[in-house]
């Protein structure tokens, strides 16, 4: 889900179904792994990787081990 904590334009966060509180839900989507979407387009490797991804960066990394070493260099933004 995208959640609205109601601090700005700039706060929305994404946040698991199953861990709802008493955040408005601003918007739900689906999500891709990264190797999914590696493979889907073909890449072998990836110069630079420019991640801003409202607060699922922790299960992103906890699952990298199948597709980091194939990253050159990553950019992200953690807050």
């Amino acid at each position: 889900m995208v959640t609205d904590p109601r601090r700005g334009a700039w706060a929305f966060r994404t946040q698991a179904a199953s861990d709802r509180d008493d955040l408005e839900v601003a918007g739900v989507t689906s999500g891709l792994s990264m190797e999914t979407l590696m493979d889907a387009h073909g890449l072998s490797k990836i110069d630079l990787l420019k991640i801003d991804i409202e607060g699922a960066e922790k299960p992103v990394f906890e699952s990298s081990s199948g597709w980091i070493g194939r990253v050159a260099m990553i950019c992200i933004e953690t807050c």
